[in-house]
């Protein structure tokens, strides 16, 4: 019988989740009030294995571009121009409301005569 790999869908979470206990956040809330100079002088003890601040979650990201999907995506969320999109503009500069009311006028047209029809 030939050995088979045998895979998960969903991969086991990462090691470092077991550091979330209520006791170690605790520790960490108490030394983030009152110090960790006095924390250490009341007698309790920080964990051997990780630093206790690698508990708090990291602060987010508010200037420059990730990548998702392998396209980069600005943090600050905005349309992009047709002339960053390299689409053809349709209507002249500037003429924006014009052209919206001509959308509008066209869509009830076209909507009053299919009541019509109905």
């Amino acid at each position: 019988m030939s050995s088979q790999n045998v895979a998960s869908s969903f991969p086991l979470p990462p090691e470092f989740y077991k550091r979330y206990t209520d006791e170690n956040l605790d520790k960490l809330k108490r030394i983030k009030e009152h110090g960790i100079e006095a924390f250490t002088n009341a007698g309790d003890t920080l964990p051997q294995d990780f630093d206790i601040f690698e508990l708090e979650p990291p602060k987010p990201i508010t200037k420059g571009s990730y990548t998702m999907f392998n396209d980069p995506w600005p943090v600050v969320d905005r349309m992009r121009t047709l002339e960053e999109t390299e689409l053809e503009q349709l209507y002249p500069k500037g003429e924006i409301a014009l052209e919206l009311k001509k959308l509008n006028n066209s869509v009830v047209f076209n909507f009053v005569e299919l009541l019509d029809i109905l």
